[in-house]
């Protein structure tokens, strides 16, 4: 088996050409948008904020855990998105979370 150490680098900088994009819609980063999330319709709304977005997916950052799987809801700026977390990551303080939209409208 081929030894990639060296390919798949640190987590800084650029990523090596190994590694192929395999997102199909480009993603568009925010200045971490203020935003509240709701899981599974319980009652309280998490603080968050809005990392990067795309047609199909959300990036959210939050001071705790979210279940992979869960159903949540995401209120950021005119919009009401529903979706499902694909995945948490941690990283110092926050979670990073990605969330796979469903649906998303705008509130006029």
């Amino acid at each position: 088996m081929r030894d990639r150490t060296a390919e798949i680098g640190n987590g800084q900088g650029p990523t090596p050409q190994y590694f192929e994009e395999r997102r199909k819609y480009t993603r568009f980063a925010t200045c971490a948008v203020p935003a509240k999330v709701q899981i599974d319709e319980k009652p309280e709304w998490l603080t968050a904020h809005v990392v990067d977005v795309s047609t199909a997916g959300i990036r959210l950052s939050l001071a705790e855990c979210l279940p992979e799987g869960a159903c949540i809801t995401v209120r950021f700026n005119d919009i009401i998105a529903i979706g499902q977390v694909r995945y948490t990551q941690p990283a110092r303080d926050v979670f990073y979370v990605g969330v796979q939209l469903k649906d998303a409208l705008r509130v006029v």
